[in-house]
């Protein structure tokens, strides 16, 4: 659960601190968390066993020779990425769906990772959701996750767009601010929503249009320490 708020550009000292299997991220981070030089911010206990911390460079030192922890890696900076034109409804032949009849509406329940979303007319908006950014509410200020909740569910009935899946309940996650930037910190909050709140509710998609530099070692980030 998130402990403070997360800052969407983290400065130096922050890492994600990944645990081995087995290893209750909970007691672990906060038995670290008595220790100098380490700040906890946040504990991933479900979709991930890791916590988000401040550390100076001997805790860091220190901690990654313990032999509960996997890896340390740096807290990087997460972007959304650009808006996909409408027409993208079209090339999957989303408007062919049988989904698609004026009047219907999708009952799956979509979580919607990115810059929160503004409730409207056109889209079916849940009123529960969660900010990972440490603010209250997730009320779009930027655009782009009311953009992407539009492509995957904009109602069909002859106002705006139509969505892949006409109607489908929302739920806003914010984890990407304003100007659009979030953290792995902002991501891994997310993700632990949709494992734990969004489980119990019965969501059965979540859509994250985000990224941030690095790659795919083939294992799960386990060669390249990617939490």
């Amino acid at each position: 659960g998130v402990t403070r708020p997360v800052s969407a550009a983290p400065p130096s000292g922050e890492y994600i601190v990944t645990l081995n299997d087995g290893i209750d991220a909970t007691s672990f981070a906060g038995a670290a968390d008595v220790f100098s030089g380490v700040d906890v911010e946040q504990v991933y206990s479900v979709a991930l066993g890791a916590f988000h911390a401040r550390l100076t460079a001997s805790a860091k030192a220190r901690l990654a020779q313990d032999p509960g922890v996997r890896f340390i890696s740096p807290n990087r900076i997460f972007n959304a990425f650009a808006q996909v034109l409408p027409t993208g409804v079209d090339r999957i032949e989303g408007d062919l769906s049988t989904v698609s009849a004026a009047g219907a509406s999708v009952t799956t329940r979509v979580a919607v990772l990115d810059t929160g979303v503004t409730p409207g007319p056109d889209l079916n908006v849940q009123a529960i959701g969660a900010n990972c950014l440490g603010g209250v509410g997730w009320s779009d200020l930027n655009g782009h996750g009311t953009h992407i909740a539009g492509i995957i569910g904009a109602r069909n009935n002859a106002d705006g767009v139509v969505g892949v899946a006409p109607g489908a309940p929302i739920y806003p996650i914010q984890v990407l601010d304003r100007s659009a930037n979030g953290s792995d910190a902002s991501i891994l909050c997310g993700i632990e929503w949709v494992a734990t709140v969004g489980k119990a509710l019965g969501v059965r998609v979540a859509n994250l249009s985000a990224g941030t530099f690095g790659h795919d070692d083939g294992k799960c980030g386990l060669t390249n320490a990617d939490p």
